[in-house]
């Protein structure tokens, strides 16, 4: 809505700066632009040019002290969001990697996103099922971490950000699914609960996974980041080889 707002205001606007520079060319010159229109006197002429001129002033004003800016930031906001949003989608596939790979539950979904296969391809899954509890959760807790710098980051820029994409920032930053991923780290940095507990709320997340990534998918595009992955990454079968060991949650 704010977006809509701003750029019906600006082609009025421009609209406007336009019409102004012909009038004043219309009654400057003595040019009849209109030749059925009644020409006015000379004395409202001056009077529209000044007011004319006063607009064409206040116009520029605006586009160098309201325009101008905003784009600027707009233009620094994308570059700077563009490399650590790359970061923020490396930090979900790798959360998600640790629960299939780890618990043993996998979401169909989910393991059909490209960078979910890439970084799959890139990990030492023997490491990862060979890993205790207390690594695991150390290794969800700093990704936990590195998701609330990138959650601070949207909350210090949200007046850069265009509206359009707002509401899937703040989606896909603040979610439940981080409150289920820290009971699991609770659950195995605890030796005194049975890690059972933890496969119970991993099973709760990746259930939630679905809508996620399917909002993470949705803001690359918006982004355009996902014409860079998609250049970058080829599909991989480590999925498909490991089905078998994997209990697949459906909705």
């Amino acid at each position: 809505m704010k977006d809509r707002l701003i750029r019906f205001s600006a082609t009025w606007l421009t609209l406007t700066f336009v019409v102004s520079i012909l009038v004043i060319y219309n009654l400057g010159l003595k040019y009849d632009m209109w030749p059925y229109l009644p020409y006015p006197p000379s004395e409202i002429s001056s009077i529209i040019v000044s007011l004319l001129y006063s607009y064409i002033v206040s116009y520029i004003f605006f586009i160098l002290t309201i325009v101008l800016p905003r784009v600027i930031k707009l233009l620094n906001w994308y570059g700077y969001v563009m490399i650590r949003f790359n970061q923020f989608y490396d930090v979900w596939a790798v959360i998600y990697i640790i629960h299939h790979f780890y618990f043993k539950v996998g979401n169909s979904k989910v393991v059909e996103d490209k960078y979910v296969q890439s970084k799959a391809a890139t990990t030492d899954l023997q490491s990862l099922y060979n890993a205790n509890r207390y690594e695991v959760g150390l290794n969800l807790q700093n990704c936990l971490y590195q998701l609330e710098t990138f959650s601070h980051l949207v909350s210090n820029q949200s007046d850069g950000i265009p509206s359009r994409l707002e509401v899937l920032f703040h989606e896909v930053t603040f979610n439940p699914i981080r409150a289920n991923v820290q009971m699991v780290i609770d659950v195995l940095t605890d030796g005194d609960i049975q890690i059972k507990d933890a496969h119970y709320y991993a099973l709760k997340s990746i259930k939630a996974f679905d809508e996620q990534f399917t909002n993470l998918k949705n803001l690359s595009r918006l982004l355009r980041h996902n014409i860079i992955v998609e250049s970058q990454i080829s599909r991989n079968r480590i999925f498909q080889e490991t089905a078998h060991h994997v209990d697949w949650i459906t909705k």
